[in-house]
């Protein structure tokens, strides 16, 4: 069988304006049809519109999630101590900051909570080896 010739201008066309397809319950398309008959635009028009605001809402939806998450992140994660001088709060940014702060706390005997128990038990146990003296 023999195939039809397609012109240059047609290949071209098809290569920049593809063909969707899809399959959708009855109901759907029904809908679909009501609309585009009423409002009088074609059903490429409805789905660019369509898809113009679903592109607004997932930008939107990204944007609250991000401002969220630094809410969250700087709520949780953020340093700050009060200026010595006039009480307004500083952020820990620095490097030099940032290690003097850890050296700080390691000298004051900060650390996890579970390394505080198990330093503690150790303790425990090891008065509990000890014996007393013998008189």
């Amino acid at each position: 069988m023999e195939q039809r010739r397609v012109p240059p201008s047609r290949r071209r066309y098809e290569v920049a304006n593809p063909m969707v397809s899809a399959r959708v319950p009855r109901d759907v398309y029904d809908r679909l049809q009501e609309v585009v008959k009423e409002s009088g635009k074609s059903i490429a028009d409805f789905i660019r519109e369509a898809l113009e605001v679903q592109e607004r809402n997932v930008g939107e939806a990204w944007d609250k999630g991000w401002d969220a998450g630094n809410k969250l992140s700087e709520g949780k994660y953020r340093v700050t101590f009060h200026c010595a001088i006039c009480g307004a709060p500083i952020e820990v940014t620095s490097p030099e900051a940032k290690q003097a702060a850890g050296q700080y706390l390691r000298e004051h005997g900060w650390a996890h909570q579970p390394c505080h128990e198990r330093k503690r038990q150790e303790t425990q146990r090891s008065q509990q080896t000890v014996s007393p003296p013998r008189k």
